[in-house]
């Protein structure tokens, strides 16, 4: 269940439960390492008394993830530090920042070939990265990497990028990051049930006596919880 490159993502801070979100998918998709960041654009900063609970909360999240996902290691959490801090000092045979930028040369087709062991992947908070930002990245090995034409949500980045770059196929969407509100997939399912449910089993239990020793599962296939 682990990937074959070691996937280090540097991912600028953000506000509510988006960061959680992010890890949780970052490490469902087989990120080994994440260190959360400081850039120019992150308006608030973690309180020094309140890092380490906050690491630890991350980590729950991310050991959660392996469970639900059944991968075997769980990827570590770095502590926050600066993006210049970061850049300057991650290591790894591939570099690559997500940023908008009007470059044709930054899709799958731009990737080096070969599969590395490491990769390190940058990539911006909401309003995405400063110029200045941008160029310290490039100046430390950086390649610029985007995903299409779209623009994404600073927490959506992360569930896009990593298997994007690992499989050498890209979606038309690029890096970026527009906050907006998600939808429950359980309140979808639930809403689902109450409308169907009341109106689908007596269905079913009548088709079923109906039929004798006829198999439940068969009797389910026949029922169309569309009808009115």
């Amino acid at each position: 269940t682990e990937s074959l490159v070691h996937t280090t993502l540097g991912l600028c801070l953000s506000k509510g439960d988006r960061f959680d979100w992010a890890i949780q998918k970052a490490t469902e998709l087989g990120v080994g390492a994440i260190a959360p960041l400081y850039s120019e654009r992150v308006d608030f900063s973690i309180p020094p008394d309140r890092i380490e609970k906050r690491i630890a909360h991350w980590q729950q999240i991310a050991i959660s993830a392996c469970e639900q996902c059944g991968r075997v290691k769980v990827p570590s959490i770095i502590p926050p530090q600066s993006l210049a801090v970061w850049v300057e000092n991650v290591s790894a045979e591939q570099k690559w920042v997500l940023h908008c930028a009007d470059n044709t040369d930054a899709s799958a087709s731009a990737m080096t070939p070969g599969t590395p062991r490491d990769a390190a992947l940058l990539i911006g908070p909401e309003g995405g990265l400063t110029d200045q930002e941008f160029a310290a990245a490039s100046a430390e090995g950086f390649q610029l990497l985007q995903l299409g034409p779209r623009v994404l949500r600073t927490e959506t980045a992360p569930a896009a990028a990593p298997p994007a770059r690992g499989q050498r196929r890209f979606s038309p969407v690029r890096c970026g990051a527009r906050p907006a509100r998600r939808t429950s997939t359980y309140s979808t399912y639930r809403t689902c049930l109450v409308r169907h449910l009341p109106r689908a089993v007596p269905r079913i239990l009548l088709l079923w006596r109906a039929r004798g020793s006829t198999v439940l599962g068969a009797t389910v296939e026949a029922v169309s919880l569309g009808d009115g």
